[in-house]
């Protein structure tokens, strides 16, 4: 009786310690989609990435409509639209030397009868942790 009773218990003991080891696996794997999640940049609830900067500027005269995008050589770091008043602003860009390339139209062009306008920024320094401000982009 003795046997079948330590027997049970050494039996109930490692069930126990299986099933704390799967938990703690499953806490592991947890932490490894946190982790992954953390270096692929998706940081919406935690703020701004300790590693990266911002550029921002204002465009003159407002267009009526503008895109921007951020580039190093031939690969897009960032992509925006300008707001209304003519506001742009790209963050959580790694810190380096880039070129923005910025496609706009000016109020009263429309798409079918006028040709989108652009202009190039070149050596855009973004430093960690700051904003680059462009200040006045004027618009030709």
């Amino acid at each position: 009786m003795k046997n079948t009773v330590l027997t049970c218990l050494l039996a109930s003991t490692l069930a126990v310690i299986s099933f704390t080891s799967c938990s703690k696996d499953k806490t592991v794997a947890e932490k490894a989609i946190i982790n992954q999640t953390t270096l692929t940049g998706d940081n919406t609830d935690r703020g701004p990435a300790p590693f990266t900067g911002s550029v921002s500027g204002k465009l003159f005269p407002a267009p009526a409509s503008a895109t921007f995008i951020i580039y190093y050589d031939r690969t897009i770091i960032a992509s925006g639209i300008a707001e209304q008043k003519g506001d742009l602003k790209a963050g959580e860009l790694p810190a380096g030397i880039y070129n923005m390339k910025i496609t706009y139209r000016l109020a009263g062009e429309t798409q079918t009868n006028d040709k989108e306008r652009a202009i190039v920024i070149s050596d855009i320094r973004v430093n960690t942790q700051s904003n680059t401000d462009l200040g006045i982009i004027n618009l030709p």
